[in-house]
Parts: C-alpha cells; structure tokens; sequence
C-alpha cells in the first residue's frame, strides 16, 4: 500500500509564508541598483528562485524532501518567515539551505529544474563564502546525498524490493507444483470419469441381468409347479389299475367283468391324459423360456465388452450386432420350436473372427 505524504510545504500557512517571502524578496532584487554587490544579488536571486518553486510546487517537494524536512524544516520556514535581507548570515544560511532542498528535490524528480535554477546552480562556486556556509554546501554534496541514499535504500519497501526475486521463484515454483498437482488431479479425474462411465454401463446390463433373474425365478417356480402337476397326474391316472391289479391279485377276490364301471373307467383315463397333455405342453414350454433366459443372462455377461469392441468393427459391418440383438431383446416365445437358434449367428461369428486375425 503507498504511504501518505503528510502535508508540510503544502499546508496553507506555510505555504503563505513562502509566498509573502518570495514576493517580498522579489521586491527587494528589483529595486537594487546597479553598484549592487554580485554576491548578495546572487543570493537573493537563488533564495528567492527557491521560494518561488517551494509555493507553486508544495506538494512535491513534501513527497521528494523528507530528508531536510525532517532535519531543517521548521528553521527554514522559521528563517524564510522572520528573513533579514540586510543581515548575511541570515543571507547565506538560506541560500545554503535552499540549496540542500534544491539537491534532494532533483534526486527525488525524474523532470529536471527549470532553467533559472539550474543556471543558479551552476554559479554556486563563483563567490567565496565563509566556513559554515561552504560546508553547508559541502554537506549537501555529498554527506546528505549519503544519507539519501541510505533512506532510500533502508526503506521497507526497498526491503521487500530485495526479497522480490526470491518471492518470484517461490511464486514460480509454487506454479509449477500446482500445474503438476493439476495435471495428476485431471489423470485422476479422466481415470474416474472412466470407471464411471464403465460403471454405468456395468450397472445398466446388471440391471438388465437382474432382470432376468427375477423372472427366470418365477419361470422355475412355475416349472416346479408344472412338474409336480404332471406327476400328480400320472399317479393319477394310474392309480384305477393299480387298485385293480392290487384287487385281482389279493387271494381269495374273485374278479367280476363290469362293462360299466370299465366305460366309466376309459372315460375318466381319456380326461386325465388330455389335462396330462395340456400340463406336459405347459411344462415344456416353461422349460423352453428358461432356456432363452438362461442364453440371455449368459449374453449379458459379456455384451459391455463385446460391445465397446464392435463399435469399432462394425464400421465395417453395421449389422454385426444385428442378431446379438435379436436374440437379447427378442420376446420369450411359448413355443421351443420358435426359439432362435444358438447357432444362427454363426456366419457372423466368424467374420468377427476373421476381422480379430486381420
């Protein structure tokens, strides 16, 4: 976050302060005449210069001379507010100090001073000063573009500028483990994806085959039932004679020939085979739908794999998958001379076969 520059030049009595000296000094420069002492209108000059630039550019030289602010700040506005032209040293000490303003304020600045000043600048050595003056201006020269630096360069955000190369390989590094962790996480995520979709399709013909599970169920409980009518028939149907052979073989019976009873008899024989016929029919046919459930759940055992490899066959041959389906999805017939064959589809077998050898 950029720090706030607390206002010094920039406030409104300081900044007065400097305007009704710039006036003033400008007044006095005007009116010197021509037998003037150099020196003293070359200080002048520069102080007044510097006056001139502190009041129309306060806030930049609060953001570009916090050095000399900190250390001569309050004496400078103090001397610029109570300034005796006619006394030198309060003279020369201006000048040096405006001078020092003047130096931090250009290495804070990417534009340069205006021409006047840098003319004034270049004139600083042409006259002599005397020993607290010259070292002012020493000082600024070099010790104070020291002590610049060392502000500068101590600075927590010049601090953190140093470990920005650190941080920027951190940085980079930290891309490239999570680029890396991005690339497995998607190896991962597609890995899934495709168990899922294997998944549901597993579960879909588990569906399928469960299906057909419960009503090869039911189709064996109704075979047991059929079964255990026929056999209660038959029993049925031979119990009159065992009870006359068991009659007719007990010592002592004598057998009589009754012509009604035996009608009564052949016609009760002739009505237990024909529901014996009709169960045995019944029978025959549950046996049958239990063997096309049976092929069918033995199908669905393998149809996802067999499938996701005739998708790329049938390319080829879009019928290949023609009779596998007839035979999955095809109704259960009552008749077994109905039922599709196990072997019909054996030409197509074998040009799945000779597709694999190719």
């Amino acid at each position: 976050m950029e720090s706030v520059i607390e206002p010094y030049f920039s406030d409104s009595s300081r900044r007065s302060i400097f305007e009704h000296a710039s006036t003033r000094i400008r007044t006095v420069i005007d009116g010197l005449g021509e037998d003037e002492d150099e020196k003293n209108r070359y200080l002048l000059n520069f102080i007044g210069a510097t006056f001139h630039h502190i009041k129309s550019y306060p806030e930049l030289f609060d953001e570009r001379c916090p050095v000399n602010i900190n250390s001569m700040g309050d004496r400078y506005v103090e001397g610029a507010n109570h300034l005796v032209l006619s006394d030198v040293s309060d003279v020369e000490f201006m000048f040096s100090t405006s001078y020092r303003f003047l130096v931090e304020y250009q290495l804070g600045s990417v534009d340069t001073l205006s021409g006047d000043l840098l003319g004034l600048i270049a004139r600083i050595y042409d006259y002599e000063y005397d020993g607290r003056t010259f070292s002012q201006l020493k000082y600024a020269e070099h010790q104070m573009l020291i002590d610049i630096a060392k502000r500068y360069i101590h600075h927590p955000n010049m601090l953190a500028l140093r470990e920005l190369p650190a941080q920027l390989e951190q940085v980079e590094l930290e891309r490239k483990r999570i680029a890396t962790d991005l690339g497995e996480r998607e190896v991962r995520v597609n890995s899934l994806k495709e168990k899922l979709d294997t998944y549901k399709n597993a579960f879909n013909f588990f569906g399928l085959y469960d299906g057909f599970s419960k009503l090869r169920a039911a189709k064996g409980t109704e075979g047991a039932i059929g079964l255990f009518v026929l056999v209660f028939l038959a029993l049925l149907m031979v119990l009159p004679f065992a009870v006359k052979f068991y009659i007719a073989l007990t010592p002592g019976s004598r057998p009589e020939l009754d012509t009604q009873f035996y009608l009564a008899l052949l016609g009760f024989e002739v009505v237990m085979a024909y529901f014996f016929r009709v169960a045995l029919q019944n029978y025959r046919s549950v046996k049958a739908q239990l063997i096309q459930i049976d092929l069918r759940m033995t199908l669905c055992q393998f149809v996802q794999d067999y499938a996701v490899y005739a998708k790329e066959v049938s390319k080829d041959n879009p019928q290949l998958l023609d009779r596998f389906d007839q035979i999955v999805f095809s109704g259960i017939v009552n008749d077994e001379g109905a039922i599709p064959s196990t072997f019909d589809g054996l030409e197509h077998l074998a040009n799945v076969i000779s597709k694999i050898k190719k």
